[in-house]
């Protein structure tokens, strides 16, 4: 299956990868060769606006066997009409002190469909912004949306979801969108992208949030970390009042591309109930942020993330749906999700946790192509007692990653219970080499082994049907290599073994 989204210069193709092993993908466009890819996407570039073109993919086997992918027809877009923050009537400073946010949301609201509002060179400070449908933000090279460090330029108060419970908190820096589980208006078509940067209000805005003051950064990361080892006494739950760097609720068709993307008050980019969200060439960071996660699509569906590289203080991707009771209520699973190609640089990434919130059920997870092999727990596949819902169908393959880890965890499990235990099955792991570099000190204590599964103690049967196929583990640490509890049917091989 071919995709395709085009700018009025640029044509990005992204495919699915297919159970043939192929060397490598030729281009052609209208007929004629144009490049190569060892990946599952390619940039056609310098192209003529408002032109269509005939596009082909055809995959190459080592053994110099050619198969079409798909060929499609692409018309792209008109050239846009560039309304420029930094020039009247707007008039937005880029000196990293001026708040431009009424200036920057005036140009966002007067931009038509053959428009973009371009960022410019500079650093230009800016609190909530709210995007509407048909409108793209450009971020030109050199050019830097930055986010305020001050809690009240994040108002008003809005409603979102955090930690699997629906829940009000400040805005976000980039708001797609307006949360809604049923039937709302949707907003649609946005593009978020350029070469420049979005970059949150981090620490500062965390510690104004949770009411934290202290004399220097030091002695507040102490106060945070007595806050976290307290989390139950702050009966306001402050922490669940942090918005993202961008939120995207209720809405469709959202690409963000070519951006870097760091240092919001919690996670970065965050899609509730919402469907086809790409996500691509982007270099996402929030080292040493609590809760820093990177990429997660919530009760979301047909999500796309590739080419894009982490360096994250949680999870670098967290797909999630729902917190029991609520998420089991509201029933909206998370499904078709693909990652690929994407990257994790060494540090205190988490890689990719499937749950634990799978209150609304997950199914259709494919990765492929990535390197995971620097994060602490690789695939984590998680659920609680309480939760409910069900993980189907995940694909994991031709990838490195530091380990495998399918469990029951006991945080995050207020709430009342649902009457069933999570179901997870049909999980396939495949040409994967597993190789653990991170430097986790918890390695070989919370998990001891490289492929860990622990289920239900009451019922084994409920994480079941389980494949590992061509998996080669370098084994450092001399730990075991599978250690497998509470789980039916799993195969490693072809053999099963449970």
């Amino acid at each position: 299956m071919l995709k395709t989204f085009s700018y009025n210069d640029t044509i990005v193709l992204f495919w699915n990868k297919s159970v043939k092993t192929f060397s490598d993908y030729e281009i052609l466009l209208d007929g004629k060769r144009i490049g190569e890819s060892k990946e599952t996407f390619f940039r056609i570039k310098g192209l003529e606006p408002d032109t269509l073109y005939t596009i082909a993919v055809r995959a190459k086997s080592e053994s110099g066997e050619t198969t079409t992918v798909k060929r499609v027809r692409r018309r792209t877009q008109k050239q846009k009409r560039d309304i420029c923050i930094s020039d009247y009537p707007y008039c937005a400073v880029g000196d990293g002190e001026t708040l431009n946010t009424v200036a920057i949301q005036r140009a966002v609201d007067d931009c038509g469909k053959n428009e973009r509002v371009v960022i410019p060179k500079g650093v230009f400070l800016t609190g909530a912004l709210r995007l509407h449908s048909n409108v793209e933000l450009y971020i030109e090279k050199g050019g830097i949306l930055k986010g305020s460090e001050k809690k009240e330029d994040y108002l008003p108060i809005i409603r979102s979801r955090f930690e699997g419970w629906e829940c009000d908190g400040y805005s976000s820096l980039i708001n797609v969108g307006v949360l809604g589980c049923f039937n709302e208006k949707k907003v649609h078509n946005v593009v978020i992208r350029g070469e420049g940067k979005i970059i949150g209000g981090g620490e500062e805005l965390l510690y104004d949030i949770l009411g934290i003051k202290a004399e220097d950064g030091e002695e507040k990361r102490r106060e945070l970390l007595r806050y976290q080892e307290n989390l139950c006494a702050d009966k306001e739950g402050k922490h669940r009042l942090r918005g993202r760097l961008v939120n995207i609720s209720n809405a469709e068709n959202v690409i963000i591309d070519g951006l870097e993307l760091g240092n919001a008050p919690s996670w970065n980019v965050h899609m509730i109930y919402s469907k086809n969200v790409i996500t691509c060439g982007c270099r996402i960071f929030s080292k040493g942020i609590w809760n820093g996660d990177g990429w997660d699509p919530d009760s979301s569906e047909n999500c796309s993330i590739f080419d894009c590289e982490f360096d994250t203080g949680d999870d670098c991707i967290a797909i999630k749906s729902g917190k029991n009771p609520e998420g089991n209520i509201i029933g909206k699973p998370t499904k078709n999700i693909n990652i690929f190609a994407c990257s994790i640089k060494k540090g205190r990434s988490h890689g990719v946790a499937i749950g634990s919130e799978v209150s609304g059920g997950i199914k259709g997870v494919n990765i492929w192509d990535c390197d995971f092999s620097n994060s602490f727990f690789g695939i984590h596949v998680k659920t609680t007692a309480k939760r409910g819902g069900y993980i189907k169908n995940v694909q994991v393959k031709d990838s490195k990653i530091s380990r495998v880890m399918i469990r029951k965890v006991g945080y995050n499990d207020d709430g009342e219970g649902c009457k069933e235990l999570t179901e997870i099955s049909g999980l396939k792991f495949e040409n994967l080499k597993i190789e653990y570099n991170s430097g986790d000190p918890n390695f070989g204590k919370e998990a001891d082994s490289y492929v860990y599964i622990n289920g239900f103690s009451q019922d084994n049967g409920k994480v079941k049907n389980i494949e590992f196929n061509n998996i080669e583990i370098n084994n450092k640490e001399n730990l075991q290599e599978y250690d497998l509890n509470n789980c039916f049917r799993v195969k490693i091989d072809g053999n099963r073994i449970m």
